[in-house]
């Protein structure tokens, strides 16, 4: 339809917007390239346009993880972008900075998500799979509702499953691994046969460390990946809730 009315660049501006919006959303729901190319971003980023200092230790930290790990750089490199994003939503969260400017947020995420449906895992690694997946589900977490994104999400989340499967098999108490599986849980719906895998993950590790054991324990080890705790912890405490009666029935 769009060839039909010359291409994309014969369309008024908000048009443009919307259908690569729309083009974009799908291709992250079902882990493909976006058929369009994204549209020249007309607005600074969200960090530079704030009162934010690089998070240093922050950073350093969670390149650490990614490196020890064996992630590639290029995924550091959008882990980083994610990091600082969040530095910059949590300041005006927590009132240390103005109002955020929705069009630019929605614009960093954008151009993350294309980044990312774009990258190509040419040493084949698993791991830097599940880090590519892990990251657009993240990315999604922070512009859509919760409702949306575990009904839309479904292929995404069993692509992340499916590149996890061998590292559960032997779990290890890492925060990349255990920040993957929460970011499956909360994708999918509470009943679905997904979030149990995750769930039953999680529990499975668990059982291997005496530092992974309480609440308190996990948000330790996640304030060193990506997350916004007035977005996401009320949804990682429902998940750890369900580890802790998979420990109690057990």
């Amino acid at each position: 339809m769009v060839r039909l009315r010359g291409g994309i660049g014969s369309l008024d501006r908000s048009l443009q917007k919307k259908i690569t919006r729309a083009d974009l959303a799908g291709a992250a729901d079902s882990v493909v390239v976006p058929y369009l190319e994204p549209l020249p971003r007309s607005m600074a980023s969200t960090s530079s346009t704030l009162t934010v200092s690089e998070p240093g230790p922050l950073v350093d930290t969670l390149q650490s993880i990614l490196i020890q790990c064996s992630v590639c750089r290029e995924l550091r490199c959008e882990f980083s972008r994610l990091l600082r994003l969040n530095k910059a939503i949590d300041r005006v969260l927590n009132n240390y900075d103005g109002p955020l400017n929705s069009c630019t947020l929605d614009n960093d995420f954008i151009e993350l998500q294309q980044k990312l449906l774009l990258w190509r895992n040419t040493e084949e690694s698993l791991l830097n799979e599940a880090c590519r997946l892990g990251a657009l589900i993240y990315s999604k977490s922070m512009t859509r509702s919760m409702n949306t994104l575990s009904k839309r999400s479904t292929t995404l989340v069993q692509k992340l499953l499916n590149s996890l499967a061998e590292f559960c098999l032997k779990p290890a108490v890492t925060p990349l691994t255990i920040w993957l599986c929460f970011m499956g849980s909360i994708a999918v719906p509470a009943c679905s046969s997904q979030r149990k895998w995750f769930v039953d993950c999680l529990a499975k590790t668990r059982t291997f460390s005496s530092k992974f054991c309480t609440w308190k324990d996990v948000e330790t080890l996640l304030s060193n990946m990506l997350w916004v705790p007035q977005i996401h912890e009320s949804l990682f405490k429902q998940v750890w809730s369900e580890v802790d009666s998979i420990n109690i029935i057990a």
